[in-house]
């Protein structure tokens, strides 16, 4: 059975005792009605039948209905039942049951239960082909209009869409802290017409805070549009046609794309940067700064700087990102295996965990304590959508837990720790939003050493969505050795509530002091020292992007001993073997005369290299040097360029 809580509903007493006085006219009826008042709905289930219960009231017949879709219609099972239950053999129902006093006048009708409901939450809409479109269309455009500019809203969701192929008229447009999937085994499991990215800052088309959203394992019949930035992912996902990453006339600041076939071209258009991960795709149009390609076919060619395309023809090592499946059995949660030397968007090897190794926690009835006590039974977590606000960390110790979150289900750190601690070894962390609270110190540490964690898809966020003040140390810290980072942003909020230098203070976004760490997509922006702090050896970095911060007052308050300033992404005096590519780091200094004496540092040692490297003044203040004391500097001036770029830099020499 899959470990949730049994579900208990009943209607407002303002109701009920509306109800109450329509139907009783004497003590005997209104001590009858007032009996109805006090019915809850207990829903159970053995993973093969469902059980109702509700109590026997004397003198009153109740009726149960049933719709096997969230949205479908109910068809009657039984009436005037006395025996106050019911049993269905029927896992997956949508059961309403109503209550008729002995002359059949109607006393109450129940709120709807069913597993799904009770496993999920509010949060999560589970959709199948056989609801109607109208049903489907009005709760996703509900969703839409609800999330379309909601950058810093507390609501969450998730929607999941049952196997088969969804009428034309049906097209998905996420908006903030939604995420879409498909429950098939393979993305051509799901079928949907088409994928059209929300703009927010329509009509002047930039996409540049479409933020907190995703899509996965599914495939679309149509052209598509993915216009995003930061903090969103494009998994397991088929496009029948061509798919634009921009609005036209509009810029863009992403993005993450793995697993995916897209039998068009790409159009990166506008998109400063971006990484096709592992995917297929007939051809790539455009590049403004740094675009990178692992494990892609059809990858672009071309001569950097010249063509900023960064491409390794193979994925060295990949692990993919969990993802659910539903299947006859139930719910189930797929954990692909590690492949080395990956190229394409290749059907993988996974084991499944099945219901009764899942706890689905909710926001609404789980907090750090329930969630811990599942963990110690051996229990692998799926986070509905939700915010937890969490006194103490969630502390993972188990080897090979999986944590995995939907809706970007967010956890905030209100204690002085932080969300989470990893001890245990080959620890799956997907899904998830970090958020610092008021006493916040690390919102994430990986500080085991038995074996590599996995990180995908997870972000962070400091400032922004309080007027609170927030303080973390360091965001993310790595002490495992053999961590592999997959799409990961680390935020310190450079607009929203609760922001400024003195307001929300992020001090390092990451750290890593563990060896052969791994980042595969890495965003980190805005922190008051490095956004990045690399000690370990055996490194290696494909695409990074960064942002430093905005709101740098002085240079006198941003010293980094004698030097002005501290690079965006540092790696120790101590490490002798370090490679980087694709890498970018931009300012946008809001006081003109500060400078930052280099964008990038790293020991001048035989083993460290740092390959396709551009530096970027996006408006004010001066970036004296690229890397060390390594070329030009990059300003915004009429009379020079403003962005610049380093081919390789080895062992203290750059070209």
């Amino acid at each position: 059975m899959i470990k949730v809580g049994k579900l208990l509903l009943a209607a407002s007493c303002a109701v009920l005792a509306a109800a109450a006085c329509g139907c009783a006219s004497n003590d005997a009826g209104k001590d009858k009605t007032q009996s109805i008042n006090d019915v809850k709905i207990e829903y159970s289930t053995d993973g093969a039948t469902t059980t109702l219960n509700w109590g026997k009231v004397d003198g009153v017949k109740f009726s149960v209905y049933r719709a096997d879709t969230r949205y479908g219609k109910s068809k009657l099972l039984q009436e005037n039942i006395t025996s106050g239950g019911f049993v269905d053999e029927f896992r997956y129902g949508y059961y309403r049951v109503t209550a008729r006093d002995e002359f059949g006048k109607k006393l109450r009708t129940f709120d709807t239960v069913s597993e799904e409901i009770d496993m999920f939450g509010d949060g999560v809409y589970v959709i199948s082909p056989d609801d109607g479109v109208d049903g489907v269309n009005a709760v996703l455009d509900d969703l839409n209009g609800k999330q379309f500019s909601s950058e810093f809203s507390p609501d969450r969701y998730a929607v999941l869409f049952k196997q088969g192929e969804y009428d034309d008229k049906i097209v998905l447009r996420p908006g903030y802290y939604t995420t879409y999937s498909g429950l098939g085994t393979s993305p051509d499991d799901v079928k949907i017409r088409s994928l059209v990215n929300p703009n927010r800052e329509s009509p002047i088309n930039n996409a540049l805070i479409n933020f907190w959203r995703g899509v996965e394992n599914m495939t679309f019949t149509s052209d598509s549009k993915w216009a995003v930035s930061q903090g969103t992912f494009l998994r397991r996902v088929n496009v029948n046609g061509r798919l634009d990453l921009h609005d036209v006339g509009g810029y863009a600041s992403g993005g993450f794309i793995a697993d995916s076939k897209i039998s068009g071209t790409v159009e990166g258009g506008s998109q400063q940067q971006w990484l096709m991960y592992n995917s297929e795709m007939q051809g790539w149009g455009g590049n403004v700064w740094n675009m990178c390609f692992s494990g892609t076919t059809n990858a672009p060619t071309g001569t950097y700087p010249n063509e900023k395309y960064t491409v390794r023809e193979n994925t060295p090592i990949a692990r993919s990102k969990p993802y659910l499946v539903f299947t006859d059995d139930g719910y189930k949660l797929a954990v692909p295996n590690v492949r080395t030397d990956v190229s394409g968007a290749k059907e993988q090897q996974v084991e499944y965990l099945d219901d009764d190794e899942l706890y689905f926690a909710r926001a609404d009835r789980d907090d750090a304590d329930t969630i811990n006590a599942a963990l110690d039974k051996g229990l692998d977590i799926v986070f509905t959508p939700g915010i937890y606000s969490l006194d103490k960390p969630i502390e993972v110790k188990r080897d090979g837990t999986v944590i995995f979150g939907l809706g970007l289900a967010t956890l905030v750190a209100d204690n002085p720790v932080g969300c989470m601690s990893v001890t245990g070894g080959g620890v799956t962390v997907a899904g998830l939003l970090f958020e610092a609270g008021a006493r916040s110190d690390t919102l994430m540490a990986l500080i085991g050493s038995a074996g590599s964690a996995y990180i995908h898809d997870t972000f962070f966020r400091v400032g922004g969505a309080s007027d609170e003040n927030t303080r973390v140390n360091t965001c993310l810290d790595v002490a495992q050795n053999g961590t592999y980072l997959n799409n990961v942003w680390i935020w310190r909020a450079d607009h929203g509530s609760g922001v400024g230098w003195d307001k929300n203070v992020g001090m390092i976004g990451l750290s890593v002091s563990a060896d052969n760490v791994i980042a595969d997509g890495l965003f980190s922006e805005h922190f008051l020292n490095n956004n990045v702090l690399w000690n370990g050896n055996g490194g290696k970095v494909f695409f990074y992007q960064s942002e430093v911060a905005y709101d740098v007052p002085s240079n006198e308050s941003w010293q980094n001993g004698d030097r002005k300033g501290y690079p965006s992404f540092e790696v120790g005096a101590q490490v002798m073997s370090f490679e980087g590519k694709g890498m970018g780091v931009y300012t946008n200094f809001r006081n003109d005369s500060i400078t930052l004496d280099c964008a990038v540092r790293v020991p001048d040692a035989e083993g460290v290299t740092v390959e396709h490297l551009c530096a970027v003044a996006i408006s004010g203040g001066t970036i004296e040097h690229i890397i060390n004391d390594f070329g030009g500097s990059v300003k915004n001036d009429p009379d020079d360029t403003n962005i610049k770029f380093v081919n390789l830099y080895s062992n203290g020499n750059g070209e």
